[in-house]
């Protein structure tokens, strides 16, 4: 489990109290039962064209340095042949 914490309305937090109470059950029970409820109830899926495309490039994030090192390079060669063409 992750310990969190909840700010509740003096009101919500005095209802739990007794709810807890009447139920014989932990106001910590009860909380992480609702949440489960709630989250469970309201998940949000992913778009469903997601998944349906394939990458021609492999796996781009495994490879992101040296695809960047790359990229590096080539705009570096470019400068150095533009700095040269300015100075000729």
């Amino acid at each position: 489990m992750v310990k969190t914490t909840v700010y509740l309305e003096p009101d919500t937090a005095l209802g739990l109290r007794h709810l807890a109470g009447v139920k014989k059950r932990s106001q910590a029970e009860l909380i992480r039962e609702a949440v489960r409820s709630y989250v469970s109830e309201n998940r949000v899926r992913p778009p469903n064209h997601w998944g349906q495309f394939e990458s021609k490039g492999g796996d781009v994030a495994s490879r992101r340095k040296e695809i960047l090192a790359e990229i590096y390079l080539e705009r570096a060669g470019r400068r150095s042949k533009n700095d040269g063409a300015d100075r000729g």
